[in-house]
Formats: structure tokens, sequence, C-alpha cells
């Protein structure tokens, strides 16, 4: 998949493939297929993103896992879901999510020993009523910072 970041609103943390960056509003990041990252909210400002991906389908359905783990109150707000959920989510959506920082290989034998450990303690890769809840709250969508340029 290719991802694209553009920044609108607050602070954003970022680590692409070993480089960490703070990105401002208007700041955007281009990720090539298959290149190791992720990004996070920084302070305590209301953070909006446009986030672009293609293709998108599947990504959407393991986005809608976090959103919904994190409506729940099942992800720390700061961390993210808990160890063997990532563990279930990853073996669920391997096409689209890999851990950064372990090899692929490694994965595919670590999760596969841990998942049915994920299991019994009740985790699941994929929760359906997820790609169906509707968000917490709707917000209006913001117009991009002048400094962007649109395509």
């Amino acid at each position: 998949m290719e991802e694209s970041i553009t920044l609108i609103r607050g602070h954003l943390g970022t680590w692409i493939a070993g480089t960490e960056k703070i990105l401002a509003p208007g700041d955007r990041v281009q990720i090539a297929p298959g290149t190791p990252h992720r990004w996070w909210p920084l302070g305590d400002e209301q953070v909006r993103v446009l986030l672009e991906v293609r293709p998108g389908d599947r990504f959407e359905q393991m986005w809608r896992q976090f959103m919904g783990l994190s409506q729940d109150g099942k992800m720390h707000p700061k961390r993210g879901p808990k160890f063997l959920q990532i563990v279930a989510m990853q073996r669920e959506f391997s096409d689209v999510m890999q851990v950064a920082g372990i090899p692929p290989f490694v994965q595919r034998v670590l999760f596969g020993a841990l998942a049915p450990i994920a299991q019994v303690r009740g985790y699941k890769g994929k929760y359906d009523q997820y790609l169906i809840q509707a968000p917490s709250a709707v917000v209006e969508p913001e117009a991009l910072p002048a400094n962007v340029e649109t395509s």
C-alpha cells in the first residue's frame, strides 16, 4: 500500500524507516509500500489528519478495529492496544499490517505461537461490530492548511 499523511491540525510524531520527525499543520509525508512506519499524536491538543491509502479496503477494515477498540476503552491512549490484541490483529490483517521493528519472518513465527494464547484470552483479529459501528463523534471536515499543495 502507498500512504500519504497530511497534518491539518495539531502536531504528529512520525517514525518512518528509522527516522523520527515531528509534523506541523500543512506538512505531508509520503510512505512507499513496504516501508516500516508509525505515527502518533503529540501533546494534549486535538490532531486532525488527512490519511490517503491506496488500495484502501483492507486498510479501512483494520483501521476500524483500532478505532472501535479505542471507542470501547480497550486501548491505552498513548501505547495503543495490548500486545496480545496486536498479535491477533496482525494475524488477521497481515496483508496490511506489520509491527515495526520486528522482522516479518520473526513476526510470523512468534505471533503464530502466541495466537492461540491470544484467542484463549478472548482477543480477536477482527470484531465484526467495528466494521459497522458509528463513530463516537462526528466532526466536520476542515480545510487543508494554505501551504498544502493539492493535486
